[in-house]
């Protein structure tokens, strides 16, 4: 596995700018970073496609000069036998400029034992979390806890976030068991009235 990390920020001449990462409209979106692969097939033609989101905006991205975009990416056999990569951010509106800075992709090594989940207690905000479907979410101060990770804005109940776990494989072993834990709270969106959820209740 590679980590990809590089820091930007948006200017409207010199005012900056604060994108939206939960949109996709072309006046307000976020960044994120493509890869264009180039190959020649066997008859010696250039083969060209582009993947994008390889990297992308880490929520909040409002509180610093400069914006994390991120992101993890494993190195197949059909990859490495590509003859070239191009890495790039784009997809923000030509209104704005981009100053980039901090341009990384390193190894990662994947997770042998201990904890699986990465950024669990949301001490590096919202990294190597992703949405799953279209909720809103940021990176709150609760107390006692710290950081926390808000939810909101569902369309289903099954919406929220994910974290694929990046392990090394070679050491997992057949009928190894392991414990889930985490903390949860369930808040009215309407004005933050907290309510105890029904155990016993049926999933449809």
């Amino acid at each position: 596995f590679y980590e990809i990390e590089l820091y930007y920020r948006l200017e409207n001449g010199t005012t900056p700018f604060i994108c939206d990462p939960f949109t996709n409209s072309w006046e307000t979106r976020c960044p994120f970073v493509t890869w264009m692969e180039q190959g020649y097939d066997s008859d010696g033609n250039l083969d060209t496609r582009y993947i994008h989101r390889k990297a992308e905006t880490i929520v909040p991205n409002n509180i610093g000069p400069f914006t994390l975009a991120h992101g993890i990416v494993k190195i197949t056999e059909a990859l490495a036998a590509l003859d070239r990569i191009f890495m790039y951010l784009e997809y923000t509106h030509q209104d704005f400029d981009m100053i980039v800075d901090n341009v990384k992709m390193q190894r990662i090594p994947g997770i042998c034992g201990g904890n699986l989940v990465r950024n669990g207690d949301f001490e590096e905000y919202g990294k190597f979390w992703r949405r799953y479907s279209d909720p809103q979410y940021d990176i709150v101060e609760r107390m006692p806890m710290g950081k926390v990770m808000k939810v909101f804005n569902k369309k289903h109940e099954d919406h929220g976030i994910i974290q694929y776990l990046y392990i090394d494989q070679d050491c997992l072993e057949v009928k190894q068991r392991f414990t889930i834990t985490g903390k949860f709270r369930i808040e009215s969106s309407l004005n933050g009235t907290s309510y105890e959820c029904d155990l016993y209740a049926n999933v449809d």
